[in-house]
């Protein structure tokens, strides 16, 4: 059963797509492709500014994250230095 639903619903699905192919009455390029180009270019330098914004925060998180390291593991070395300190006495 699953298996003849499934064909059907491919079957559906290539037909549909058949019916939204391209169109051949004479139809110049930058017709075909007006509203959807614009869009698809939009998207496009909306997807590469939101990937170079991203790049960015990486870049900066990844320089705060380091200077926090280096303050951190500073501290332990000043603790170590203390109770070296407070033993040797």
């Amino acid at each position: 059963m699953k298996k003849i639903f499934a064909f059907i619903l491919a079957g559906v699905l290539a037909l549909s797509l058949a019916a939204c192919g391209e169109n051949t009455n004479g139809t110049n390029e930058s017709n075909k492709n007006g509203v959807a180009g614009s869009v698809a270019s939009e998207v496009s330098s909306d997807i590469s500014s939101a990937v170079s914004d991203m790049s960015t925060d990486i870049i900066d998180n990844e320089s705060e994250l380091s200077e926090e390291m280096s303050e951190k593991e500073s501290k332990k070395e000043e603790k170590k230095e203390d109770k070296t300190e407070i033993t040797t006495d």
